[in-house]
């Protein structure tokens, strides 16, 4: 299968070679590049997560209904980042436009854009509780409520950053949508979990962080 998105048309095993290449190019020159290490951390998990789920579906002793869906959705939620990440490397100045051609990327010419400044209001946040998930929505605010809107103008996402009760450090979730699923363990049910979350510009800077908000998993 090819992939549609404008940097990666391409088949899977193509896809999924690039994919760790970059990978393996951001870990080496992490410091050098000043990588944000919650972002690299998430592209890092789901890169290796979808090669997993490549080389079973890829395995014809293997290979069945199930794996292709696995490989499926593994791939989505790859793609759903990958975006964002491409963007990130692209608008770094860290990074040498050689490393850019080196790993597959367009050229910076090609894909240049005005700078734009981060995002100037924080989002209003709903939520929607599931079994051990909780759904983030952020929302503009207008006269100090939510609305069904979409993101701001010239923002690419948000990021929501928690913390489960106990735990004693702030976990974050990138999300290019205006909606974001958190799966919980099941040891973590009935604990409370805080969250605020910001949105996001093109260069991945955050605008104002959200009040925080407080909800008990289950």
């Amino acid at each position: 299968m090819a992939h549609s998105h404008g940097y990666f048309q391409k088949p899977d095993a193509e896809f999924i070679a690039q994919i760790n290449s970059i990978n393996d190019q951001c870990h080496l020159h992490q410091s050098e590049w000043k990588m944000d290490d919650d972002l690299l951390g998430k592209f890092d998990t789901l890169a290796h997560k979808a090669t997993a789920a490549y080389t079973v579906n890829s395995n014809l002793s293997t290979k069945n209904a199930l794996t292709a869906a696995g490989k499926k959705a593994a791939f989505d939620e790859l793609k759903h980042l990958l975006g964002m990440f491409v963007n990130c490397l692209l608008v770094n100045k860290n990074i040498p436009d050689a490393a850019i051609a080196a790993m597959g990327l367009r050229p910076r010419h090609r894909t240049a854009r005005k700078r734009l400044p981060p995002p100037v209001e924080a989002p209003a946040l709903s939520v929607k509780k599931g079994h051990n998930t909780i759904t983030v929505y952020a929302h503009r605010p207008v006269y100090g409520h939510a609305t069904a809107t979409t993101a701001p103008a010239q923002t690419s996402g948000f990021v929501i950053r928690y913390t489960i009760e106990g735990q004693g450090y702030y976990q974050k979730i990138f999300s290019s949508r205006v909606r974001q699923t958190i799966s919980f363990n099941r040891e973590d049910e009935g604990k409370r979990i805080l969250l605020s979350a910001a949105w996001l510009n093109p260069s991945f800077e955050t605008g104002p962080w959200s009040d925080e908000i407080s909800e008990i998993i289950g």
